[in-house]
């Protein structure tokens, strides 16, 4: 919480202050939107948040939060595979599995003009 406080303090301290926060970790993004809040400055009308990853809290802040979800049990397949594919000795898989997260369209962000 100190460090997303203080890099938040220090980029507001700009002659022109940032317009949109991406948030790497959902624990950043509540950071930012409760201390946002504090400040008075409103989401998304002068402030779009949005969040690389999800968690069930989400969905219990106003405004929702637009971020990406990745549904566990699709990660946890592909752990299982690859563990699988380990203990029978193949350790260089050829094919890539790729996980495409779900679009949250929350109400964090700003529609552009």
């Amino acid at each position: 919480v100190d460090g997303a406080i203080h890099a938040l303090s220090r980029a507001f301290k700009h002659r022109e202050p940032p317009m949109a926060l991406i948030a790497t970790r959902p624990r950043q993004a509540a950071s930012a939107i409760t201390w946002l809040a504090a400040q008075g400055i409103r989401l998304p009308s002068q402030m779009s948040i949005i969040s690389l990853a999800y968690e069930p809290f989400f969905d219990y802040i106003f405004p929702l939060v637009s971020g990406y979800r990745v549904h566990p049990e699709t990660v946890s397949k592909q752990v299982i595979r690859r563990i699988e594919a380990l203990v029978a000795g193949n350790p260089n898989r050829r094919s890539h599995s790729w996980i495409s997260p779900t679009i949250v369209k929350g109400a964090s962000v700003a529609e552009l003009p």
